[in-house]
């Protein structure tokens, strides 16, 4: 009898022990991953304040400074302040005098096609989602867009564009991964990787939901990440290449992104090893003292 209780208690001990664990990972994944979110969108909103600094000054807004002017004044900020390779003046037929491009060599860049663009004119914050820049002067560089509207006697008179470069994204999520193996990344509304402890995951653009759709390796994976990214935050467990993870997950206010902290299964449970060996020995203990009482009792 005082076996078997022994046997039950140890493995109602374990259970309760390992569920234990788990639901603490679990919160502290989705409290990392709502952190993580908020973080980058402090980033963001830093950078939109500044921008909107910028086009409230007389000599932006002020429609009778000549644009070469503007250029000057701009190409001197993006000097100083060091956060954008470029910002621009966009007026409301969507041509964009750049910083560079036009201060530099007189180029007139048409945003017509820009939601960006489309969006600040009607008084809205916005950006362009992550991309591999197509100018050559980028060098092949990820570059993310903001664009904050410029008013007038508080009329839109144009959109103010800033471009900056996209990896300080990977740079924020590097390192928040729960555990030494963990690890943090940002998909975009279509599932396309934006930020990773990978760069080339970035480069490539890879998107496990669309390969999950070909390739059954990732058929979990995309599984789970189409569920984050229909959702506000959650956590959800998976199996990848041959690990079991977990993940916490939010979505990032002001963006149709979503962060993604990660982190293994081996890890969360490691402790489980070694709790299952002390109520072994805990068991035992109760075993052989009932046995010398009931040996004395006898």
């Amino acid at each position: 009898m005082i076996i078997a209780i022994s046997f039950v208690f140890g493995v109602i001990s374990l259970r309760t022990v390992r569920t234990s664990v788990q639901e603490e990972a679990e919160k502290s994944l989705k409290i990392s991953a709502v952190d993580a979110a908020q973080i980058i969108k402090s980033r963001n909103d830093i950078n939109y304040t500044y921008l909107e600094g910028i086009a409230s000054r007389d000599s932006i807004f002020d429609m009778e400074v000549d644009i070469d002017a503007k250029m000057e004044i701009l190409k001197r900020e993006v000097a100083r302040d060091g956060r954008f390779l470029r910002i621009g003046v966009s007026d409301l037929e969507g041509n964009l005098y750049l910083s560079d491009s036009y201060g530099d060599g007189g180029q007139i860049v048409d945003i017509t096609s820009r939601d960006y663009f489309h969006e600040s004119k009607t008084g809205k914050r916005s950006m362009m989602n992550p991309t591999i820049s197509v100018n050559p002067d980028d060098n092949g560089a990820l570059i993310v867009a903001y664009s904050v509207p410029i008013y007038e006697d508080e009329t839109i008179s144009g959109v103010l564009v800033a471009v900056a470069n996209a990896w300080f994204l990977s740079d924020i999520t590097d390192g928040m991964g729960l555990g030494e193996q963990g690890y943090a990344y940002i998909l975009n509304s279509q599932g396309t990787t934006i930020a990773h402890p990978n760069r080339d995951n970035v480069i490539n653009e890879v998107n496990a939901v669309e390969e999950s759709k070909t390739n059954d390796e990732f058929k979990e994976l995309g599984a789970v990440l189409q569920t984050a990214l229909n959702e506000e935050n959650g956590v959800a467990n998976y199996s990848f290449r041959g690990n079991d993870l977990y993940m916490g997950y939010s979505k990032i206010e002001g963006t149709d992104w979503i962060v993604i902290v990660t982190a293994y299964e081996d890890e969360i449970l490691a402790a489980i090893p070694r709790i299952q060996r002390n109520i072994f020995f805990i068991s035992i203990g109760i075993l052989l003292i009932s046995i010398i009482i009931c040996q004395k009792n006898s």
